[in-house]
C-alpha cells in the first residue's frame, strides 16, 4: 500500500517517507529523496523548516525561526511566494513565478538562485546545529519557588472505583529555573499542572508556592490566594479556547491588568502596548479579535495575558504542540527571551523530548501518575536509566541523517 503523509512534523516525515514534497502558499518549492532533502535542502524555505525543528540529540543556543507568516496563495500568483520572507530574494525572484525544475537526479526546486546561494545554505545549516554547553545541574533545594510533596489526585471512576491520576509525586522548581515534565498522554502531567494553579484540588499531599501553602485554594486566606495567583500563571495548549471570541486582544489584556493591580488605571493603552511588545506583537493587535489571529499569535496573546500579573513562574501545558515548526521555534525562542529578561521559572509540560531539551534544565519523567526518573535534561535524554524513559527516547522519530542520543 502506498502512503501520502500530510504533516508539519518534520521528524515524522523524514523518518517515515521516501520522498518529500515541500508545499508553500499553494505551490511546490522542492521535491526529492527524503534523506537528500534533509541533508542538503535546495530551497531557503526548506532550510528554514529544517532549522526550525528542535533537534532531539543536542541543545542549541537559539532555534532558527522563519520571520513573518505564510501569505495567501492568491496574493503571490505571479512571483515567488516565499520572496518576502527570504534573505536571498532579489528582483528576479519577484519578476515571475519560479518554475519547479530539476537540479539533480530526483531533485527539483523552485528557487531560481539555488546555484548561487547553495554554499550559504549549507553553511547556515551546519552552523545552526552547533551544540550549546550543557547547563550545570542545580542541586540546591532550599529556597525553592515551588515545592510539591507526596501529591495524590484521584477522580471518581466507573461504578464508583477511584482513578488515581497522580501518585505521591514530589518535585521542586527553583527561582529562574526551567523544569520539564514529560510523559505520554494520560500520565498525569496536565492534572499535576492544574493542581498547581488551583484548577484541581489534590486528594492528599502538600503544595507550597513561594512559601505559601497552596494545596487547597478554597481554604486559603484571601490575601494568600491573591498572592499565589499573581505568582503562578498557566498557559494552555489551545489558546483560542481560553480567549473570549467577543473580546478584543486589548480587552483581554486590560482585564488581566485590572485583576493584577485592582484598579482600572492599570489598563492603560501604554501598558497594553508594552505587554504586546514583550511578546513580539505590535500595538495594533489590541483592536483585533482571536478569530483573526494565527495560532502562534494567539499563543503570544495568551503569554502576554499571563505576564500581565508579573508572575514568577509559568506552568506551560503543551504550549507549542499545535504549532507548525517555524512558529513553534518562534514561540520557544520567545520563552527563552522572557525567562532571561524577567527571571521567570517554568514548569514545561510536554510529550516532545526534542522540545523539552531546548527549554528545560531538569526533567521529571511521569509514568502512570508516578515520577520514574528525574535529573538534568542532557543526562536523562542521553543516558536514561528507567525502562520507560528509554522507551520514550527510542520512540523519537529519526531519519537516516540523525543519530540516537
Amino acid at each position: 500500500m502506498s502512503l501520502i503523509l500530510i504533516t508539519h512534523n518534520l521528524r515524522l516525515a523524514f523518518s517515515t517517507c521516501e520522498r518529500i514534497y515541500v508545499l508553500y502558499a499553494g505551490s511546490l518549492l522542492e521535491v526529492g529523496d527524503a534523506a537528500a532533502v534533509e541533508r542538503q535542502p535546495y530551497h531557503p524555505y526548506t532550510l528554514g523548516l529544517l532549522l526550525s525543528e528542535p533537534p532531539a540529540d543536542i541543545r542549541v543556543p537559539r532555534l532558527v525561526a522563519i520571520r513573518g507568516s505564510v501569505p495567501q496563495a492568491a496574493d503571490v500568483v505571479g512571483r515567488c511566494g516565499f520572496a518576502d520572507r527570504c534573505d536571498w530574494a532579489k528582483q528576479i525572484c519577484r519578476a515571475g513565478k519560479p518554475p519547479l525544475v530539476a537540479r539533480d537526479i530526483g531533485r527539483l526546486t523552485a528557487c531560481v538562485r539555488q546555484d548561487e546561494i547553495q554554499c550559504e545554505l549549507d553553511a547556515l545549516r551546519t552552523a545552526a546545529l552547533c551544540a550549546a554547553p550543557a547547563t550545570p545541574r542545580r542541586d540546591e533545594t532550599e529556597g525553592a519557588l515551588v515545592r510539591i510533596d507526596a501529591l495524590v489526585k484521584t477522580f471518581d471512576g466507573p461504578r464508583g472505583h477511584p482513578i488515581c491520576a497522580v501518585k505521591h509525586v514530589s518535585l521542586r522548581i527553583m527561582p529562574g529555573e526551567s523544569v520539564g515534565l514529560v510523559g505520554e498522554s494520560g500520565s498525569g502531567k496536565t492534572t499535576l499542572g492544574r493542581c498547581l494553579v488551583g484548577l484541581e484540588t489534590p486528594t492528599a499531599g502538600d503544595i507550597r508556592i513561594d512559601g505559601i501553602a497552596a494545596a487547597d485554594f478554597g481554604a486559603m486566606a484571601k490575601a494568600d490566594r491573591a498572592r499565589v495567583r499573581r505568582t503562578i500563571q498557566m498557559i494552555f495548549q489551545d489558546p483560542y479556547s481560553t480567549l473570549n471570541p467577543r473580546h478584543s486582544v486589548g480587552q483581554a489584556l486590560s482585564e488581566a491588568l485590572r485583576a493584577s493591580a485592582g484598579a482600572a488605571s492599570a489598563s492603560t493603552p501604554e501598558r497594553i502596548a508594552a505587554l504586546l511588545a514583550d511578546v513580539g506583537l505590535s500595538a495594533a493587535y489590541a483592536t483585533r479579535r482571536p478569530a483573526s489571529l494565527s495560532g502562534g499569535e494567539r499563543q503570544r496573546v495568551a503569554i502576554a495575558r499571563a505576564l500581565a500579573v508579573k508572575p514568577a513562574i509559568l506552568v506551560c501545558d503543551e504550549p507549542v504542540s499545535a504549532l507548525d515548526v517555524s512558529v513553534q521555534a518562534q514561540v520557544l525562542n520567545l520563552f527563552k527571551r522572557l525567562q532571561a529578561e524577567h527571571g521567570l521559572s517554568y514548569l514545561f509540560i510536554t510529550h516532545d523530548l526534542a522540545v523539552v531539551r531546548q527549554i528545560a534544565e531538569r526533567i521529571y519523567v511521569l509514568y502512570l501518575g508516578e515520577i520514574v526518573e528525574e535529573g538534568p535534561t542532557e543526562r536523562v535524554i542521553d543516558d536514561p536509566q528507567h525502562p520507560y524513559t528509554r522507551r520514550l527516547v527510542e520512540s523519537i522519530p529519526r531519519s537516516a541523517n540523525q543519530h540516537a542520543p
